[in-house]
C-alpha cells in the first residue's frame, strides 16, 4: 500500500478497471460446454464496461465492482457433412458485488430462431453455472491480488 497509509488505516482505492477489463475475457473464453455430439463456447467478449477496485480501510480489504459484460456464443454440433454452426449473444447487465452468490443475471440470444439453436441457448441457460464459475475466480483473484 502507499507510505502515507501506514497501517492502511485511511481509505485508500486501487482501481482494478483495467486489468478486469482483460482479465473477464480471458476467463469467459475458457468456457466449454459440451452439447450433443459438439460444443459450445464463449466466442468473444465485446464489451466490459464499468468500475473495479480494491479499497482499503482500517487495515480491511474491500473489493467493489459494478460491471456490464455483452458477447458471442458459437455452438457445433454433428459429424461430417451434418455438421453444422450456429451463434447466439449473451448479456450481463449487473455484474455486482451486491448479487448474492455472484449468480449474476445472464441472458441469451441465439442468432437464428431454428431447432439447433434454440437448444444450444437452451443448453447455455442451463449451465450458466460454468460462466458464474469463471467470475468467482475473477473475483478471488482480485481480492487475492498483491497491491503496491
Amino acid at each position: 500500500m502507499s507510505l502515507w497509509n501506514v497501517g492502511q488505516w485511511h481509505w485508500e482505492e486501487r482501481p482494478q478497471t483495467t486489468w478486469s477489463k482483460e482479465r473477464i475475457p480471458e476467463l469467459l473464453k475458457e468456457v466449454i460446454i459440451p452439447f450433443e455430439d459438439g460444443s459450445i463456447t464463449i466466442e468473444s467478449v465485446d464489451t466490459v464496461d464499468g468500475d473495479a477496485q480494491i479499497n482499503v480501510r482500517k487495515g480491511k480489504r474491500i473489493v467493489t465492482y459494478e460491471m456490464k459484460v455483452k458477447g458471442s456464443w458459437k455452438g457445433t454440433c454433428g459429424t461430417g457433412t451434418g455438421k453444422v454452426t450456429k451463434t447466439g449473444k449473451f448479456d450481463m447487465p449487473y455484474v455486482c458485488e451486491d448479487v448474492d452468490d455472484h449468480k449474476f443475471q445472464i441472458d441469451f440470444t441465439a442468432d437464428e430462431a431454428d431447432d439447433e439453436s434454440v437448444r444450444m441457448k437452451e443448453k447455455l441457460k442451463a449451465t450458466k453455472e460454468q460462466i458464474w464459475a469463471k467470475f468467482g475466480q475473477w473475483i478471488k483473484e482480485m481480492e487475492e491480488k498483491e497491491l503496491h
